[in-house]
């Protein structure tokens, strides 16, 4: 129906609203990952990291610290290493087993050995997913992890992965959970060891390649071979922005969305991810 056919019949006239410019990007943004809901709050494609929730309570208020090396094993099949030693000994290990609608995270911990103060290896058994436990205590110990691509693009966001062109680590379902022994830590120093060519960014803070955290449930590690870190400014609202895989919208498109994300949760880490394309975003104090 042309404009002028259409008449104001009661009440004062309603001035002319128009969608904010962010919001008809964000429109853009759902169509090309044929994602669903309102952006920001789609699920499916955006993960807040911070608000991964633990699933054990510290037993102690201490800042006890756990000290990690990842290593990247191989690429395919897509698995990392981690050697790991914890603030006491225990004899017993538990892995997060489930996130959310994602199953069977405690299956991709594999070949879990101790290790004693003279290098010896210390038999450890598998009682049920994720969960380990030896005759004797350790504090040292080494695991595997099949970081193989969920089966559901929508998992991606949610779990720690590994392919060709990058990986997302996440320190919540790759360290053991903290129990009811001494074993507990409150804090985490991580080394990450990668591939020739490839790069490490994080949302937790670093000197040289070692990363600390008092806070290991919400830390995120992005990998890969080309990742792109552009700082940038929106509003009030000042962020790194790292891209890994080919972004399909301009730098400024995607720095509008960023800024708006991080106007509405300014603390925590955000992700929008699909299998061949990840932007992360990650706050950082204005001057």
């Amino acid at each position: 129906m042309p404009t002028g056919a259409v008449k104001h019949v009661s009440g004062p006239r309603e001035p002319l609203k128009t969608e904010p410019e962010w919001q008809a990007v964000s429109r853009r943004l759902r169509r090309l990952f044929g994602m669903k809901g309102r952006f920001p709050l789609s699920v499916n494609m955006l993960f807040a990291v911070g608000a991964m929730l633990s699933f054990a309570t510290l037993a102690s208020l201490n800042a006890q610290t756990l000290n990690a090396r990842i290593s990247v094993a191989s690429i395919a099949p897509a698995r990392i290493k981690i050697e790991a030693r914890l603030p006491a000994a225990t004899n017993t290990l538990s892995f997060r087993n489930a996130y959310g609608s994602v199953l069977g995270l405690g299956e991709r911990i594999e070949a879990v050995q101790g290790i004693r103060d003279s290098g010896e290896r210390v038999p450890v058994q598998k009682l049920a997913p994720g969960e380990f436990e030896s005759a004797e205590e350790f504090a040292r110990f080494t695991y595997d992890v099949n970081l193989a691509e969920p089966l559901r693009p929508a998992d991606m966001s949610h779990v720690s992965s590994l392919n060709s062109d990058r990986g997302v680590l996440m320190l919540a379902d790759l360290l053991p959970q903290a129990t009811k022994s001494s074993n507990s830590f409150a804090a985490a120093v991580i080394n990450v060891d990668v591939p020739g060519g490839w790069t490490v960014a994080s949302n937790i803070k670093n000197e040289g390649s070692q990363f600390s955290t008092d806070d290991p449930e919400t830390a995120v590690f992005l990998i890969g071979p080309s990742l792109r870190e552009k700082r940038e400014g929106f509003a009030k609202t000042n962020f790194s922005m790292i891209t890994s895989g080919e972004w399909p919208l301009a730098d400024n498109d995607a720095t509008k969305i960023g800024g708006k994300i991080l106007e509405e949760y300014s603390r925590i880490t955000q992700f929008v991810l699909k299998r061949d394309v990840v932007l992360m975003l990650i706050p950082y104090p204005g001057d």
